[in-house]
């Protein structure tokens, strides 16, 4: 058992609680990835009612954004990634990430989304 690894933010996603040796590089990519997600729409006052948890589908996020598509889903789920995209496109040195590393990570969410329940595409 390795120990539990940080967020930049300082806070632990439970998520992250439990990361065990046997988990791939792509499992624990995607769980950073998504611990980040919603430490960034927690840290703000618009999107933070979204990375709470609910008893039922765990964030809010999934419960409404699940289930048909509606306009109304769609500028949500946008903003959210907008915020996220700007906030996560720059490396810790300040550089931008490469365009494939980028969509690497866009095209990771979408599939954690769609195994949520939640109809969107990268495209």
């Amino acid at each position: 058992m390795r120990g539990n690894p940080q967020i930049e933010s300082g806070n632990l996603d439970k998520d992250l609680e439990m990361l065990s040796a046997s988990e791939t590089n792509h499992a624990r990519f995607t769980k950073k990835l998504v611990s980040k997600f919603f430490v960034i729409l927690a840290n703000q006052p618009v999107t933070s009612p979204l990375s709470t948890y609910d008893c039922q589908y765990e964030r809010q996020f999934y419960r409404v954004l699940a289930g048909h598509k509606t306009i109304e889903k769609e500028n949500i789920l946008n903003n959210c990634m907008r915020l996220w995209s700007e906030q996560s496109m720059r490396r810790q040195d300040g550089l931008l990430y490469q365009p494939n590393t980028f969509m690497v990570a866009v095209r990771t969410l979408s599939g954690v989304f769609k195994s949520r329940g939640i109809n969107y595409s990268a495209a």
